[in-house]
Parts: structure tokens; C-alpha cells; sequence
């Protein structure tokens, strides 16, 4: 095997600012940089699945919503974040709703993200851990939380 990258990293642990679960839509990949470095975010975990959030708010199956929790715990159990963003987007293909409207668009997703912050409160307290749950809505002219 080549070496593709050659870069020296610090093998030292880290403590992370942020556990952060967002859609793997790359069209809302560059809010989620401009996020982490607006708020200054060291270190973040960051987990991408399709529709973000969705996966704790309104899985598909058990499993969906297990793989997130599991991520988020490993993510406290190893670098103790302060905060976990939640993040969902308008016009996402994975919750395949279509919309009359904006309003009606966003409030559909706000109250997703109401639904993940309350499933995801009772899985960190039955686990032991706190943290600041911050609550994202992506549309197309940037970031809401």
C-alpha cells in the first residue's frame, strides 16, 4: 500500500466541544464547517447519516436509532463533549415529504428536532451524562438553531 497523505498528527487524547449528528447531504456540508467554526467547535465528533437527526426523531427501525445513541455515547464515554447538535434540513430525501410551503416545511422539521432532543434527553440521563442539546434546521439560506 502508498502512503497517499503524509502528515505528522499528535498522538495525544483529545476532549471534544461537540457531538454532532448531521446529514451526509453534501449540499449541507459547508454549513456544517461554517457551524464548527463559528462556534469555535474544538475537536467535534461528527456523525453523518442521511437525514441527520432523523434517525432519532423518526427511525426507520430500532436499529437506526441505536447506531446514533451508540455514537453519541461512545463520543462521551471518549472525549466528554459540552453540547450535541442535532441537525436536519429542508428538503431532505430521507424523510421524502414534499411541502406546501416553507412554514409548513419548517415547522414539520422543528418539530422533528423537538422529537430527537426529548429521545436523546432520556438516553443521556439513563446513561449519566449532560450536555447542552443544540437544535439546527438547515434550509437553503444557511443554519437555525
Amino acid at each position: 500500500m502508498k502512503r497517499l497523505i503524509s502528515k505528522k498528527i499528535e498522538p495525544i487524547h483529545y476532549s471534544s466541544a461537540s457531538a454532532i449528528v448531521w446529514c451526509f447531504d453534501a449540499r449541507f456540508s459547508e454549513f456544517l464547517d461554517s457551524l464548527v467554526s463559528k462556534k469555535k467547535l474544538d475537536h467535534p465528533d461528527i456523525v453523518k447519516v442521511a437525514g441527520g437527526a432523523k434517525g432519532i426523531a423518526s427511525p426507520e427501525n430500532a436499529a437506526e436509532r441505536d447506531y446514533l445513541l451508540d455514537q453519541i455515547d461512545k463520543s462521551f464515554r471518549l472525549h466528554k463533549p459540552k453540547e450535541v447538535h442535532l441537525m436536519v434540513h429542508a428538503g431532505c430525501g430521507a424523510y421524502g415529504k414534499k411541502f406546501s410551503d416553507e412554514e409548513k416545511e419548517k415547522k414539520f422539521y422543528l418539530g422533528e428536532l423537538d422529537k430527537a432532543e426529548k429521545v436523546l434527553k432520556v438516553y443521556l440521563r439513563g446513561k449519566g451524562h449532560k450536555a447542552n442539546i443544540v437544535k439546527c434546521f438547515a434550509d437553503f439560506g444557511g443554519v437555525l438553531w
